[in-house]
């Protein structure tokens, strides 16, 4: 059995032929000039291709020179989480302690939870500010952020409640 299909593509004839007994497929021979003008010719390409193209060429490259720029001064401007994970990271805090600092931070509208790791004055006052909203303060609370102040700053006693 012999299948033969005939694509015609304005004027260029493609056709074909395929042995479904031992699946070997040809192509019969096409000019391929026709083939070509056929398919620029052919309406699949948008009108405002040019534009388009030249749009695209001029948002890769932005792109791309924006990448570059960012990498070139990843240094110089360290994201604010970054440079808080990491020293979060070299002061012994785990991952619950510090998100617990970043939330502290950040309710207290603090520019970075770094802040609080200055010294133990400010977190004791951002610690009580921030439980003096609540009328009944957690205890719970109160003890994880002892256990922070702790690791922060060992040779203090906490005076934290």
């Amino acid at each position: 059995m012999i299948f033969v299909a005939t694509v015609n593509l304005e004027g260029a004839g493609l056709t074909l032929s395929a042995d479904s007994l031992f699946t070997q497929a040809f192509l019969s021979q096409v000019d391929p000039v026709a083939v070509s003008e056929a398919i620029l010719n052919s309406r699949q390409i948008n009108d405002a291709g040019p534009f388009a193209l030249c749009m695209g060429f001029m948002l890769m490259s932005a792109a791309v020179l924006y990448a570059l720029w960012l990498y070139r001064h990843r240094d110089q401007h360290p994201l604010p989480r970054f440079t808080y994970h990491r020293i979060a990271r070299l002061m012994g805090l785990s991952l619950s302690q510090e998100l617990r600092l970043w939330w502290l931070g950040r309710s207290c509208g603090l520019p970075s939870p770094v802040t609080l790791m200055l010294c133990p004055a400010t977190f004791d006052h951002h610690v009580n500010a921030y439980f003096s909203r609540f009328q009944a303060a957690p205890k719970p609370g109160r003890q994880r952020l002892a256990a922070i102040r702790q690791q922060l700053f060992p040779s203090d006693t906490p005076e934290i409640g």
